[in-house]
């Protein structure tokens, strides 16, 4: 019997590759999350009622049937968020399985070109593929819980959320993982990735709650004790014109002083009350600090190192004054005999103050009129900061309807940024058509109120370059250092318990990254000796060009007086090098 074509075919693929009935199980189950706030700080109670469920996966198809329906990061309004977490957990603190657990994240600046929204797309696609798809080690894939995505006004956040916190070792491999995954297609990154515990964050959260109340209570008492002046001086002013009218009737006199005393005392018992009230608040939230804060910072601190008393109060007086806290300041450099007050610092700094708080006001004339006089020691003569006030100036006369002057003001001011500006100047002029419904146009983020909070930034920085001193105060920068280095120092002091050597000299056993922000100059390595320069070993300027640390140039002569440069056949004296200052 001979067999047909069909019964001896050995059939090795489907007959339909459209084969809809063959799926791909994940390794877990998922679901995705949304939440939204208003911009408000949310509460546990609030942002249990924000989240919400959408939907469950358990299958690569099911996961791009979900995925591909819900927008981009670029696509999404700030203040969403989106979480993809296994099935069985919950996106909260408090859930059990995340009590444990902690947080890496990752903060990118929000780019709105077109290469920005497309690198923060890529990265949120590829982490969470990296993630349902089990790329990452089976030992960090059982410890992940979820990952999640926050939008705001400035940044992206990507935040993947883990379950064994105390597991330092297995924390630091997820991190790398993530980074490695987040950052694959090349994204700037803003800050570098951090890592939270989540029970860490949510006595934070307590916190801050805890200080909201402290702050609104002190508004009320403020409030209250201002209407209590006013009201005082509303008795005492009746009080005067009645006394004007009843000269010579003492008997009157004094029962309407008496009235006065009893309301003052009356008004004084009160404002006592709800100041030992806000105080009361106040050190009992510092306690709680101090008793949660039980780690001693000794080991992270080198109390051989003398601090000069005069330079710490000149700091704290510098502070004020960047402030705006004048008065305050002058008390202080009395007080602490300090001779500070320096017209060539003070008068530009308070000139300063005045056109910030101007801007803060709308009211943009004197930071244009400084702008125009300084535009030498400007970036491109400061036409960037010019236009922004320019514009500023445009959008509060239409917030305020004045249309025909604000195309007067138009006419007369965007035409000299056309060249530069122009599609940013269409946008203004584009905005007119849509005053009635302006919030819900593509329009409703040029009245956003960042755009002063920018304006009022970029000026600070402008004024600050033309004066020659840093956009923040010595203090603050010498503070938030600190706070960067502070965890990195008490790390150093557990690995070292019995090597404290290295606090007695300039340099620390560790690297502590600070950031570009904290970066004033440039960093010399020297090429010979791989050291890093320092006050004592500066960087040295060779007559042949090349540059060599100090140290290095005193080994290199032997015999003579003179050698040669370990990188060129020119040959020269120690007294011919030059200290170079970055």
């Amino acid at each position: 019997m001979t067999e047909s074509p069909e019964q001896g075919k050995q059939e090795t693929v489907p007959e339909s590759t459209q084969d809809t009935t063959q799926v791909h199980p994940l390794q877990f189950a998922w679901s995705l999350w949304y939440s939204s706030s208003s911009g408000k700080r949310l509460t546990f109670e609030s942002y249990d009622q924000a989240l919400k469920k959408v939907a469950t996966f358990r299958t690569v198809e099911e996961f791009w049937g979900v995925f591909n329906h819900i927008p981009q990061p670029s696509q999404i309004a700030p203040k969403a968020d989106f979480h993809i977490f296994k099935a069985d957990v919950e996106p909260k603190w408090e859930d059990p399985m995340n009590e444990s657990g902690g947080i890496w994240q990752l903060n990118f600046r929000r780019d709105t070109s077109a290469a920005g929204e497309t690198a923060i797309n890529d990265a949120w696609l590829h982490t969470v593929l990296a993630i349902i798809g089990d790329n990452f080690e089976p030992a960090e894939s059982d410890d992940i819980r979820g990952i999640a995505l926050a939008v705001r006004s400035r940044e992206y956040r990507i935040a993947l959320w883990t379950g064994t916190a105390e597991d330092q070792e297995l924390q630091e491999a997820i991190g790398r993982s993530f980074r490695k995954f987040a950052t694959y297609t090349g994204i700037t990154i803003k800050e570098t990735i951090s890592f939270t515990s989540n029970k860490d964050a949510m006595e934070m959260d307590s916190w801050n709650q805890e200080l909201e109340r402290i702050q609104n209570k002190s508004f009320r008492m403020y409030e209250r004790l201002a209407r209590a002046v006013e009201e005082l001086q509303s008795i005492l002013e009746s009080l005067y014109s009645t006394d004007q009218a009843a000269v010579g009737e003492e008997p009157q006199q004094r029962q309407q002083l008496e009235e006065l005393k009893r309301i003052a005392e009356a008004k004084q018992r009160e404002c006592n009350s709800e100041q030992k009230e806000v105080y009361a608040s106040l050190s009992k939230f510092s306690k709680s600090v101090d008793k949660v804060a039980q780690q001693l910072l000794e080991g992270a601190c080198c109390s051989c190192t003398k601090l000069a008393p005069d330079l710490v109060n000149q700091a704290i007086c510098q502070h004020l004054f960047r402030k705006g806290l004048f008065t305050v300041g002058e008390q202080f450099a009395d007080e602490s005999g300090i001779i500070f007050v320096d017209n060539d610092f003070t008068e530009p700094i308070k000139e300063l103050y005045d056109i910030v708080s101007a801007i803060n006001r709308y009211e943009l004339e004197p930071a244009i009129s400084w702008i125009m006089k300084h535009a030498v020691h400007l970036t491109k003569g400061g036409d960037s900061l010019l236009f922004r006030l320019h514009e500023l100036q445009y959008l509060e006369l239409v917030r305020n309807r004045k249309i025909v002057q604000a195309m007067e003001y138009a006419n007369k001011h965007f035409p000299a940024f056309a060249e530069s500006y122009m599609s940013e100047i269409q946008r203004l002029c584009g905005c007119l058509l849509f005053m009635d419904r302006i919030e819900t146009s593509p329009y409703a983020d040029l009245f956003s109120p960042q755009l002063l909070m920018e304006t009022q930034m970029e000026f600070t920085k402008a004024c600050c370059k033309v004066l020659g001193i840093a956009q923040e105060s010595p203090l603050y920068l010498v503070v938030c250092a600190g706070i960067v280095a502070l965890p990195v120092l008490l790390k150093a002091a557990r690995i070292f318990p019995n090597k404290t050597d290295w606090k007695g000299t300039d340099q620390l056993p560790v690297e502590v990254e600070l950031g570009k922000s904290f970066q004033f100059h440039s960093i010399f390595t020297c090429p010979v000796s791989r050291e890093q320069s320092s006050a004592d070993n500066p960087p040295m300027l060779l007559p042949c060009g090349h540059v060599l640390c100090q140290a290095s140039i005193q080994k290199l002569p032997r015999v003579t007086s003179r050698f040669k440069c370990p990188y060129c056949p020119c040959e020269q004296t120690v007294s011919q090098c030059r200290v170079i200052n970055f």
